[in-house]
């Protein structure tokens, strides 16, 4: 969400300060969502740590660049009974079927959008990034 937003900010003509703050708009929203897609946030009332850091950081590189530190709110834990209806809601939802994580090596550009073409046809949600070289990290759900 917060790359998307960063595109489209970059894309309408926003510079790098208006590019971070999208991003960190898009990145707030999203966070707010994770207790509703993962059932262990929803059962500790929580939202997701590795987010709450981007959200941070995004924030550090908008103040850095534009001056200002965004308002969020306060992140803690939600009482039992708040956690416990979320997890009931959550229940009502289909959990993913599978997840599947990997390191790919040696293999060029072309067959690796031929592996995302492949995977999508069998995912919800298809990552892969490259990390350096002719590496690649493949995450699926």
């Amino acid at each position: 969400a917060a790359a998307e937003a960063a595109a489209r900010c970059a894309a309408e003509g926003g510079d790098v300060a208006d590019a971070a703050a999208a991003a960190g708009e898009a990145a707030s929203a999203a966070l707010d969502r994770t207790p509703q897609q993962l059932d262990v946030l929803a059962k500790a009332g929580v939202v997701d740590s590795g987010g709450r850091g981007l959200l941070v950081l995004l924030d550090a590189m908008t103040a850095t660049l534009a001056g200002h530190v965004p308002r969020r709110p306060v992140y803690t834990p939600a009482s039992p009974q708040a956690a416990l209806a979320a997890t009931e809601l959550a229940a009502t939802q289909a959990p993913p079927q599978f997840e599947v994580m990997y390191l790919l090596t040696g293999c060029g550009a072309p067959a690796v959008e031929g592996l995302r073409a492949a995977l999508e046809q069998m995912g919800e949600s298809v990552a892969i990034a490259a990390s350096g070289g002719d590496q690649y990290s493949v995450h699926v759900h």
